[in-house]
């Protein structure tokens, strides 16, 4: 449970993959002259341009607020998980404490021994129970983040007309990409611009 919160940011790395091919309608990618005399290569209006996924997570408000709630629940779910541990351990210490000193009969002993045997096979399957739950609220949470990005873009597209917004992250099949072609930080904007407004104005 300890590495939920630090694996949301790879898995969504993966997740976003969904962006890689986004197509639309257009025309090819510009070539200009920049001021140096040499030539740029820009987006135009039907042409190809990238998001850089790393730095849209590192600076995505939605991201950041999701971490803090998905630690939060992990943080509960240890919590629970450690209250109960301390008891069942107490339990167990106690019942250990009275079958040593001869305080309990045989059959006491063997119906003790049998719910502390349930006590922990219960203490086991509530272990796994939290882990799932934070794992399920992990990807609902990734999924909306895919979602939400997805979305914006695909409306951002609307006004730009680009025939392909490409997802570009560190390690992956994109190994050079001009800077010219980065609208991240426009991306980036929209997004926090578009989820502030949700966060102070819910429906």
């Amino acid at each position: 449970m300890k590495n939920i919160s630090l694996a949301l940011n790879v898995v969504l790395l993966i997740a976003v993959g969904a962006l890689y091919y986004l197509q639309f309608a257009g025309s090819d990618t510009a070539v200009v002259s920049d001021m140096t005399g040499g030539s740029k290569a820009v987006a135009g209006n039907g042409g190809v341009v990238y998001v850089n996924i790393d730095s849209l997570i590192n600076k995505y408000d939605l991201f950041y607020d999701m971490q803090a709630e998905l630690a939060k629940s992990q943080q509960e779910s240890e919590a629970e998980f450690k209250t109960k541990s301390i008891s069942f351990e107490k339990e167990a210490a106690d019942f250990q404490n009275k079958v040593q000193k001869g305080l309990v009969t045989r059959s006491q002993a063997q119906k003790m021994e049998s719910d502390l045997m349930a006590k922990q096979q219960q203490l086991i399957q509530l272990r796994e129970q939290l882990r799932l739950k934070l794992v399920e609220k992990e990807q609902v949470m990734m999924r909306k983040l895919q979602n939400e990005i997805a979305q914006y873009v695909a409306e951002y597209n609307k006004v730009k007309g680009y025939n392909y917004v490409l997802s570009r992250t560190y390690g992956g099949p994109v190994l050079f990409a001009n800077d010219a072609l980065d609208i991240t930080e426009e991306i980036i904007e929209g997004l926090n611009k578009n989820y502030i407004s949700e966060r102070e104005n819910p429906k």
